[in-house]
């Protein structure tokens, strides 16, 4: 947990965050991450989770996500991003996809 004490001309206020931040290998090439923070200032509570699938060298896929819970409004965004091969044996590229949330 952090805590801050601020101190400002215009005022002064505290606040804390909490953090957890966990990983779990399922082989050694398949692994799930996790980071979940609380702010209680805010009372935002955001996590983010990745999924990762590691192949060979320099390539794998991942999909992310994450999720941020406002006062108001949910905002989520997911991505799927993995290598892409020229198909004449070239240069691995990034392809990033958004997924829908």
């Amino acid at each position: 947990m952090n805590y801050f004490d601020v101190r400002l001309d215009e005022g002064s206020f505290t606040t804390a965050v909490v953090r957890f931040n966990g990983s779990y290998s399922f082989t050694p090439r398949l692994y799930l991450q996790a980071n979940v923070q609380y702010n209680d200032d805010t009372k935002d509570v955001g996590t983010n989770l990745r999924l990762g699938w590691l192949d060979t060298a320099g390539t794998g896929l991942f999909v992310v996500w994450n999720d941020t819970r406002h006062r108001g409004p949910l905002d989520r965004t997911g991505i799927l991003a993995g290598p892409k091969q020229a198909p004449t044996g070239g240069e691995v590229q990034q392809a990033v996809q958004p997924l829908a949330g």
